[in-house]
């Protein structure tokens, strides 16, 4: 699932408008903060193989919350 993705879901489920990202430029001056601007991939196979764990609700939407 990407930020904007779960941004989309969690704006429509508190009925606001979707938060926007920082822009680089800014996000880069805070430091720490450019950890979180930047994508975060992870790919869970391994995991999901080795367990057998599936998300319960895999997409998320208003019962999400």
């Amino acid at each position: 699932m990407r930020k904007q993705e779960l941004g989309e879901a969690m704006a429509s489920a508190a009925g606001v408008r979707r938060p926007r990202a920082l822009p680089k430029w800014l996000a880069s001056r805070l430091g720490l903060m450019a950890v979180l601007a930047r994508s975060q991939r992870v790919v869970s196979t391994r995991l999901t193989e080795a367990t057998g764990w599936r998300p319960e609700r895999p997409v998320p939407g208003p019962s999400w919350f």
